[in-house]
């Protein structure tokens, strides 16, 4: 997880969209003005779960679901662009 410049490691995650990493994401994302939530779900597309998504239409958060490799090239633009916003992406 990347927020505020730095980076969270999780070892052994295989799904994004875990507990721990959901209540993390929706706690910051309660206390801070980021601008969008990039999320990289592998080597494929996942969809994002319902209650997640409804989260984010609730606290006006945008979001963008993608690939990791896709994910990567956008953090990369998002940081040049000194954007504030949170990335969550799985390695391979």
């Amino acid at each position: 997880m990347y927020h505020n410049n730095q980076i969270k490691a999780y070892d052994k995650i295989d799904n994004i969209y875990s507990d721990d990493i959901l209540l993390l994401l929706e706690s910051i994302c309660k206390k801070s003005s980021i601008e969008l939530v990039l999320l990289g779900t592998g080597k494929s597309l996942k969809k994002i779960p319902l209650d997640l998504k409804k989260f984010f239409l609730d606290n006006n958060k945008n979001y963008e679901v993608m690939n990791s490799h896709s994910a990567y090239n956008t953090h990369n633009i998002l940081l040049s662009e000194k954007r504030n916003f949170i990335s969550i992406i799985k390695l391979f």
